[in-house]
């Protein structure tokens, strides 16, 4: 079966597409976080507490439902599993540097005969370094040699070199800012994204990042527990090898919006639940010889479940 009719095959029945409108989960989850901050400020335990920072070591799955494909009779479900693991801690020139491993594993199901169901991988080495110019300014380097492919696809396409530089600004006040870019496959394609952000922090247990391509409120409750909502990206692209092995470009697209809970376990190192949606998704087939076809997916219930350290 040739690539060209895997992609045409997405198109070869007539579905009642669904309204692919920006989410108002989102709203809902914020509305619901900021009722919680306030109910639970009143009620923290120690004032000592801090929020968890991003997971920097752990196990992080994410289970996406099903749901139409605009054209096609037939429903994509999702799940992406990733291990995280920083290799060690290194004073390099008055730097930080933090060698990392992380694997990525995302499965594209969909019960048809030319698709069927694929498994791809993202194989990445970031190569994380800071440095702290004064007391106020920052920077952090991160490079990233990575492999995007379902391991049988090894041709040039399926290598990156991506990173970011982030610039940020802290002084005694409340208020932080963070400005930078980085060059990634999150938004379906290898290429550079914007990045900024905004961060207001009234008392160590509340926290406001406000910026792109991620904004998140959180607030420790107490010793154990924490609450937060987010906005992000979801996406990636991969090279694989069809039946009839020709190599192929699959680019995925979305934005998720969840309303979370942590469980601290011990120490820094929490278990998290996430419940929300996706939406505004996209998928693409394209082989080398083929004009890129896009295809709309329906909005749809997605669950993340992660355990980790988050200094």
């Amino acid at each position: 079966m040739s690539t060209s009719t895997e992609i045409k095959y997405f198109s070869k029945s007539p579905l009642n597409k669904a309204v692919l409108t920006p989410s108002s989960t989102f709203l809902v989850c914020l509305a619901v976080a900021i009722l919680m901050l306030t109910s639970m400020t009143t009620f923290a335990e120690d004032i000592t507490l801090v929020t968890p920072s991003p997971i920097a070591m752990g196990m992080k799955h994410y289970d996406i439902g099903k749901a139409g494909i605009s054209g096609s009779e037939y429903e994509l479900s999702m799940q992406r599993s990733s291990l995280h693991l920083p290799i060690g801690k290194y004073d390099v020139l008055g730097q930080i540097f933090v060698p990392q491993m992380a694997i990525e594993q995302t499965i594209f199901k969909l019960p048809s005969p030319n698709f069927d169901q694929k498994t791809m991988y993202s194989i990445k080495l970031p190569m994380l370094f800071i440095e702290k110019y004064n007391d106020n300014w920052t920077r952090i380097l991160n490079i990233t040699p990575s492999w995007h492919t379902d391991l049988k696809a090894k041709d040039e396409e399926s290598y990156s070199l991506m990173g970011l530089i982030l610039w940020r600004y802290k002084d005694e006040s409340p208020h932080s800012y963070t400005v930078g870019a980085g060059i990634n496959r999150l938004f379906g394609k290898y290429k550079p994204v914007p990045m900024a952000a905004y961060s207001y922090q009234p008392n160590p247990q509340t926290r406001y990042d406000l910026g792109f391509p991620v904004t998140k409120i959180e607030h420790r409750a107490n010793q154990n527990w924490s609450v937060f909502s987010a906005l992000a990206p979801l996406g990636g692209n991969w090279r694989y090898e069809s039946q009839d092995n020709q190599r192929v470009n699959l680019s995925y697209t979305s934005w998720i919006a969840t309303l979370g809970v942590r469980r601290n376990l011990i120490d820094k190192f929490w278990l998290t639940l996430e419940a929300g949606r996706t939406f505004e998704r996209e998928i693409d087939l394209n082989d080398d010889t083929s004009t890129s076809q896009k295809n709309d997916i329906a909005d749809a219930s997605i669950i993340m479940l992660s355990v980790g350290l988050h200094p």
